[in-house]
């Protein structure tokens, strides 16, 4: 509880400081912000009405069939204050088909999420946005999570330090060429000679 509190806490002091300096922000709500998830979760089901709907064309690539929906609600009542800042809440619906070469089968799968807008932009433009938010997510989030186990980590004081170094790791990492982060970690285990001869750590 004193954790999701501190997430919490955290997560609307950045929203808060970016409206600061004029900015904006489109960011995906997760469980680690349960009381902003259940106001996601509860208008999507009750303001199908008032809700401003877009879906995307199937894309087909080589073993992956995709179809993206979106609905984006602008008028809908919080249940928990201080998230005076998000005028728009949006609910995401990706559908994935993946072929299976061996067996020559077709698995679908479906994953619904829900996004905040600090501005107020289309149902297209939410629904882009957020595709490139995948992009991060796959790119960065996910190879922290897996890679470098983060989501086991057990630190719970100032853990955002470590999510930062974990992020200088990786960008250390990519920027010399790695391919497989994780092959790329186990040689640096073995041999501390690979990691001295990293291009932008000794630059400076």
């Amino acid at each position: 509880m004193q954790f999701t509190q501190q997430m919490r806490c955290i997560f609307k002091k950045t929203i808060d400081e970016i409206k600061n300096t004029n900015n904006d922000l489109i960011v995906q709500v997760k469980s680690n912000q349960p009381t902003l998830l259940e106001d996601c979760v509860y208008t999507a089901k009750e303001c199908q009405k008032s809700c401003l709907s877009y879906s995307s064309d199937v894309e087909k690539n080589r073993n992956r069939i995709e179809e993206r929906s979106i609905k984006v609600f602008n008028d809908f009542q919080m249940t928990n204050e201080g998230w005076e800042h998000i005028t728009q809440l949006a609910e995401i619906s990706r559908s994935v088909e993946r072929y299976n070469t061996k067996d020559g089968t077709w698995y679908p799968s479906h994953e619904t999420c829900y996004f905040v807008s600090t501005a107020i932009i289309t149902a297209k433009d939410f629904l882009d946005f957020s595709r490139k938010h995948w992009g991060i997510e796959n790119s960065n989030h996910y190879v922290r999570d897996v890679t470098f186990q983060e989501d086991k980590s057990r630190i719970r004081k100032n853990p955002f330090n470590m999510a930062i170094l974990r992020s200088f790791a990786l960008n250390i990492l990519r920027h010399n060429g790695a391919k497989s982060i994780q092959n790329e970690r186990y040689r640096c285990s073995i041999n501390n000679d690979a990691v001295r001869k990293y291009r932008g750590i000794w630059d400076f």
